[in-house]
């Protein structure tokens, strides 16, 4: 039910206890039978989507509101509790990449400035799927001067083939990248999207047959002919006839009930028309 401190601190303990309400009790060292009790109850911290409490002494992991990614925080890392938020950031909002590389996956933590004595690992989803065991250099990037640091760790691709692990020593906007493939010949065509419908605020798998689709191929979702904002592809995995993807949607602002918003989904490759 907590502690208190010899300068008399009540420190409540990390998880709300069963036991409400806790009662105080102070009395005189002398033993004189001069005491008093004070009654308070215990609360849970508010906890927002994609954040949640770690106390210093256990750890713990927080996912982000769409449960895509994960920080595993051990046990004597922080220096104190802390709030700490994740969120991924979606394909559409990666910076440029560094010359003759493309960005895979994105994480960003808060609050800015923390450090850990150990290191915490943090799970990230992929844009597209990879081998299972590949290795790739985890950056952070600076949004004010556009400038990426190599933190000298690797990002590990998981069995999947959908998300990377890497270890986190602090906190800042992480990016994983790797080599941009060279360009293949032919520009691609679409024969076939299935389905073609999806919920707004859902996670939906989406195979598309056509030909011309190779390494380099690029999905990007247009509304109104400009990159949506509610809309991301994630999890790409193709060869040159099939594309599977993951489309992941937000709210929609304003769509009323049984109205619909239309999307086009734009596929590039490196120095031909998109289809």
């Amino acid at each position: 039910v907590g502690w208190i401190s010899t300068d008399g601190v009540y420190t409540a303990p990390s998880a709300v206890s069963s036991e409400f309400p806790v009662v105080i009790r102070a009395q005189l060292k002398s033993g004189s039978g001069v005491f008093d009790t004070y009654s308070l109850s215990v609360a849970p911290r508010a906890i927002l989507p994609g954040a949640g409490w770690v106390t210093a002494q256990a750890g713990g992991t927080i996912s982000s509101s769409d449960g895509s990614s994960a920080l595993e925080i051990p046990g004597g890392s922080l220096d104190a509790d802390k709030l700490i938020s994740i969120a991924p950031i979606p394909g559409l909002a990666f910076p440029a990449p560094r010359p003759g590389r493309r960005n895979v996956g994105g994480v960003s933590f808060g609050p800015s400035g923390t450090v850990f004595a150990n290191p915490a690992t943090a799970t990230v989803p992929l844009t597209r799927v990879l081998p299972g065991g590949t290795q790739l250099p985890v950056l952070t990037h600076d949004d004010g001067t556009g400038m990426y640091t190599l933190e000298g760790t690797l990002a590990t691709v998981t069995d999947d083939g959908r998300h990377a692990r890497f270890p986190v020593s602090h906190f800042s906007d992480y990016l994983i990248d790797e080599a941009e493939p060279a360009p293949g010949t032919g520009a691609p065509t679409v024969s076939m999207i299935e389905p073609t419908l999806m919920y707004e605020g859902s996670r939906t798998p989406v195979r598309i047959t056509g030909t011309g689709f190779g390494d380099d191929l690029t999905v990007t979702v247009l509304q109104a002919g400009v990159p949506a904002t509610n809309l991301a592809v994630e999890g790409l995995m193709n060869t040159d006839t099939t594309v599977a993807m993951t489309l992941v949607g937000s709210t929609i602002p304003g769509l009323a009930p049984g109205a619909f918003s239309n999307y086009v989904l734009r596929f590039t490759r490196q120095g031909e028309p998109p289809a």
